[in-house]
């Protein structure tokens, strides 16, 4: 928690998504847990955006699935 906003994961969003530009990929997309609004608010600010797809994810060792949705990355 005292590294958050330091701008740590958006440089390796940042690196990742140029690594996936430069791999030619037309599209990234990925999902996150629906009340996980941290994660979501990142996203946000990173200008990705839902597309309306939701499912239920069941992580390893989790009691029950979780409700997530889809993000789209920016275009390049």
């Amino acid at each position: 928690p005292g590294l958050e906003r330091h701008g740590h994961g958006s440089a390796l969003l940042g690196d990742a998504l140029e690594a996936l530009r430069l791999a030619s990929y037309a599209s990234v997309t990925l999902w996150v847990a629906d009340q996980n609004a941290k994660a979501r608010a990142f996203y946000e600010r990173a200008n990705w955006c839902t597309d309306g797809a939701r499912r239920s994810v069941l992580l390893p060792g989790a009691p029950w699935p979780l409700p997530a949705v889809r993000y789209r990355a920016p275009r390049p």
